[in-house]
């Protein structure tokens, strides 16, 4: 094997973004389930015990996305951390990574704070730091397979680039559009709550190009 170094890390990277994608999933199945329970609470349609428990099953849902959410940026970081090794893409990747885990530290500071307005512009942010940690390790993966000659994994990373950047800049522009218009009328939350659906989408479509993109790679490089 001649990059064994880049191989091991992006079998960590690959295993923090399906870590990520499946908390990401947890976390969607949490907010549908505490505005079910609710829904139901206020409406009288089950009594206090059974509200306390579907409480419970809430909380525990949102510790468990916490959890997964931690072990995959700890994940993500050691993982770059070793491919950077074979490649410089993945250390500016790693960077961005040590960037994107100190901005997501102010985030959490100014949510406890109740300063929400600001700590939207840190999430826009961090996303921004997440599109330059996915577009390094696909130039990082790209170096290693012009090296062992795979054009095709070239050509890949160079579309996966294009639709990844497309995908997560309209997830910053959803994320901004509260911002600039905070207290708007009715329906332009109903336009802002619609754009979020839509960014969560295209963010899942994202992710699951990107795994398979990893995927492959760790295929390539396991065979050179």
């Amino acid at each position: 094997m001649k990059y064994p170094n880049a191989h091991n890390g992006l079998k960590k990277l690959l295993a923090a973004e399906i870590l990520t994608f499946a908390a990401g999933f947890l976390l969607l199945i949490t907010g549908i389930f505490s505005a079910v329970s609710k829904t139901l609470s206020e409406n009288g349609v089950v009594d206090e015990g059974t509200t306390g428990v579907l409480v419970l099953v809430s909380v525990a849902l949102l510790i468990t996305f916490s959890g997964l959410g931690i072990l995959a940026v700890l994940l993500k970081i050691f993982g770059l951390k070793r491919a950077s090794i074979d490649d410089g893409s993945f250390r500016k990747a790693f960077y961005a990574a040590l960037l994107s885990l100190a901005l997501s530290v102010a985030e959490i500071v100014l949510n406890v704070a109740n300063n929400s307005t600001v700590a939207k512009l840190f999430t826009t942010a961090i996303s921004i730091c997440d599109v330059f940690i996915v577009i390094f390790v696909i130039q990082g993966i790209q170096n290693l397979a012009e090296e062992l000659n795979d054009d095709k994994m070239v050509k890949a990373g160079q579309v996966l680039m294009v639709l990844i950047a497309v995908a997560y800049g309209f997830e910053a522009l959803t994320m901004l559009f509260p911002v600039f218009f905070w207290g708007a009328p009715d329906f332009l939350s109903s336009i802002t709550a619609s754009c979020e659906i839509m960014s969560a989408l295209a963010s899942m479509v994202g992710s699951i190009l990107y795994i398979i993109y990893l995927i492959r790679a760790i295929r390539m490089l396991k065979k050179n």
